[in-house]
């Protein structure tokens, strides 16, 4: 009885070891200081997917304020680059602009956009 319950007890404790274990790993990023670094990390896997997946939804939230109205073109791309040179622009443009590094990194991401991409 005892041998079952502790069986039961380690089985149960490894799926709760193993969400510890991704919520440690999760790069939190909250400056465009911060969004830089991560982003340029490019020999770590878990980064880059946390870099790309920002990237993303930043793009996905600025689309969807520019057909709702809400804002105007700033960042018009043509043609549109891919994810990872989006990701190598802003990265670049970060280090060449470290006054910025202590926005918030939606603000610096969308900056650094605006004037990497300029609408005509």
């Amino acid at each position: 009885m005892v041998r079952s319950l502790l069986l039961t007890a380690a089985v149960l404790a490894v799926p709760v070891a193993s969400v510890s274990a991704q919520e440690d790993t999760t790069p939190p990023i909250q400056s465009f200081g911060q969004f830089v670094g991560l982003c340029g990390q490019t020999d770590d896997a878990v980064s880059m997917a946390f870099c790309h997946g920002y990237i993303l939804g930043n793009g996905h939230l600025y689309l969807e304020l520019r057909n709702a109205g809400a804002v105007q073109n700033w960042a018009c791309a043509n043609p549109v680059p891919t994810l990872e040179e989006i990701r190598v622009r802003i990265v670049e443009w970060g280090k060449a602009h470290p006054e910025h590094a202590a926005a918030k990194a939606v603000d610096g991401v969308w900056r650094a956009a605006a004037e990497i991409w300029p609408c005509s």
